[in-house]
C-alpha cells in the first residue's frame, strides 16, 4: 500500500503521458532546509520538466521521458543539504522505467547520481543518514538524521525527513 494517497499528487500532463515511458517524480521536503539541485545523471531518456531546490517543508515534482524508440527513462538527481555550521550533507535518488520490467527507485546518501541510479530497486525502502550536528533555531546543538523513505512506481515519492535524536 502506498504510503501517500495517489489523490494527493497533481495529475500527469497528457503531453508527458502520451510517451512510451516516462516518470513523474515527486519530492516532499519535511525539513527545515532547502534540498539544492546540483546534477543529474541519464542512462537513458530526458526531463520534460527540471528538476528545481526544494523549499522547506514542501514538495516538488520533476518528470522524466523516453528520447528514443523501445528505450526507458533511467537516471539520477543529486541534491544538497546545507547545515549551519557551513557544511552540507549530499542525497542522490534513483529511478526507472525500463522497457522490459519494474518501475524502480531508491536514494544513497553522500553519492553520485550515478550510484543512485545503479541503486535503485523494485522495492521500496526507508533509508537513514548517519547522525549530524547541527544547530537550531534557538541556536542550540542537535544531531539528528535524515530520513527517506522511497515508493517507487509510475509516480514515484521520495519523503524526506529529519528527525532529531539528541538536543
Amino acid at each position: 500500500m502506498p504510503f501517500i494517497s495517489p489523490e494527493y499528487l497533481p495529475p500527469t500532463p497528457s503531453a508527458l503521458k502520451a510517451n512510451s515511458r516516462w516518470l513523474q517524480i515527486t519530492i516532499l521536503n519535511r525539513t527545515h532546509f532547502t534540498l539544492q539541485y546540483i546534477d543529474t545523471y541519464f542512462t537513458s531518456g530526458e526531463y520534460f520538466t527540471r528538476p528545481t531546490d526544494v523549499a522547506p517543508m514542501s514538495d516538488m515534482m520533476f518528470s522524466a521521458l523516453s528520447n528514443e524508440f523501445l528505450a526507458g527513462c533511467r537516471g539520477g538527481t543529486r541534491f544538497r543539504i546545507h547545515l549551519e555550521d557551513g557544511t552540507f550533507r549530499d542525497l542522490a535518488i534513483g529511478w526507472a522505467n525500463p522497457p522490459i520490467g519494474r518501475y524502480k527507485a531508491g536514494v544513497v546518501f553522500g553519492r553520485s547520481p550515478r550510484v543512485a541510479c545503479e541503486y535503485a530497486s523494485s522495492s521500496g525502502e526507508v533509508v537513514v543518514s548517519p547522525w549530524t550536528w547541527d544547530r537550531n533555531v534557538e541556536g542550540k546543538s542537535v544531531a539528528f538524521e535524515l530520513r527517506i523513505t522511497v515508493e517507487p512506481g509510475l509516480n514515484p515519492v521520495f519523503l524526506v525527513e529529519e528527525v532529531v535524536m539528541l538536543s
